[in-house]
């Protein structure tokens, strides 16, 4: 039980810097954006709203979900935070490439601590049936 506690923690963990990188970036929205066209403050706002809401639905996840669930989430966040960590790397500037840093960290770490021992989870003790 206790590395699938861990994988949840982990995960709550990079959904919570999910979260944090979506307010902090509306912050930053809602200042004047001098020169920047509707297409690119429109791109701007949706990515605030998708990573408060990927962090959101991640969370609901780690506390409601099963141990399958959780790991396969981990995994999918991972490979997200590893996507915009890239992009942030070749884009963006520091505040959002250490936000996806810690989100791929603690996603990935998820991913390893989170596997269920043999009855770890009657959920998923019950699907190995």
């Amino acid at each position: 039980m206790a590395r699938t506690a861990k994988g949840r923690l982990w995960l709550r963990i990079g959904c919570w810097t999910f979260v944090a990188t979506a307010l902090l970036h509306l912050i930053g929205h809602f200042q004047a954006i001098a020169g920047a066209s509707d297409l690119l403050v429109g791109f701007s706002g949706s990515f605030s709203a998708l990573c408060l809401f990927a962090g959101l639905a991640g969370l609901a996840v780690a506390r409601q979900g099963g141990v399958r669930l959780v790991r396969t989430v981990a995994v999918l966040y991972s490979l997200l935070a590893a996507a915009l960590l890239v992009i942030s790397i070749r884009f963006f500037t520091l505040p959002p490439i250490v936000s996806f840093a810690i989100a791929l960290t603690a996603c990935a770490l998820a991913t390893l601590t989170g596997r269920p021992s043999t009855d770890a989870d009657p959920i998923t003790r019950d699907q190995n049936l």
